[in-house]
Formats: structure tokens, sequence, C-alpha cells
């Protein structure tokens, strides 16, 4: 999920006023334009700016530069840790 897809995800789901939706956007802004490496290293620093924030949950942070499910194309949001990028991608309710 990019950052356009993430930040629709968040205007969707939370209830923010025009503050907090300014302020969600430059961060993740601020997110894109770092280029970092991995998705991880963008997880980590939007977890430690967004964590708490309005009711996000760390799962839903992991949807930034989440991967689309091969056979559905939902968005599979899974802790860095675990990802290995030579496994199939599949969504829990497809497998």
């Amino acid at each position: 999920m990019g950052t356009k897809e993430f930040y629709n995800y968040i205007m969707e789901n939370y209830t923010l006023d025009g503050t907090a939706t300014r302020l969600v956007k430059n961060i993740i802004e601020y997110i894109k334009v770092q280029d970092f490496v991995d998705t991880e290293d963008a997880q980590h620093y939007l977890k430690s700016l967004l964590d708490g924030a309005f009711g996000i949950k760390e799962h839903e942070i992991w949807l930034y530069g989440a991967e689309e499910c091969e056979k559905c194309g939902k968005y599979v949001a899974r802790p860095p840790e675990t990802i290995s990028y030579d496994e199939e991608i599949i969504c829990a309710d497809c497998k």
C-alpha cells in the first residue's frame, strides 16, 4: 500500500478534523520523502509518529508498504519481522 492508499485508508476509517487531517498527511508525506531503504524502516518511523494517535493500531501501520494478496488483491498487513520475500503473499481470507 503506497502513501496515497494509506492516507485514504486513514481518512475512510477515522474521523479527523481539519488540523488532524493535515498533520496525518504531512507525516505520511514526510515518510515518503525520506526514501527509506525498506518498508520496515518506514513503518518504524510511522509507528513512532502515529502510534496511539486517534486510535490507529500497530497492525494498521503495517499496511503502509503492504503487498497485495496474490489471489484477491487485498492488502496483507504483516509484522515486519515476519516478512519473507520468497514466499507467496496470501491474505487470511484466501488461505
